[in-house]
């Protein structure tokens, strides 16, 4: 072993639900380094977006709200007591092998 950091396998889709504090973290320290982080995709689904996720969005460093498709993997960002409203509209971004 040379010492060298194991890269993560690369994640095609990772869907966001929730931008607010939490999910801004995440999001923010993803994009800081998309390599490390084993991702090439990032959609975050929320429905009141900041300025700076537009500005984001206009970067092409994110899609926002857009259709569901097949994620790789799907980050729950919300408040416990909205994962009822939230739920129903995961089915579009899940697949077998999500």
């Amino acid at each position: 072993m040379r010492g060298d950091k194991a890269r993560p396998a690369a994640l095609r889709r990772v869907v966001l639900v929730g931008a607010g504090r939490m999910g801004s973290a995440l999001a923010e320290g993803w994009l800081r380094d998309r390599t490390a982080a084993g991702l090439l995709n990032l959609d975050l689904v929320e429905p009141q977006p900041s300025e700076a996720w537009r500005q984001a969005e206009a970067r092409k460093e994110v899609r926002l709200n857009p259709s569901p498709e097949a994620a790789d993997v799907i980050v729950l960002a919300v408040k416990p007591q909205s994962f009822a409203t939230v739920a129903p509209q995961l089915a579009g971004w899940m697949h077998p092998s999500t």
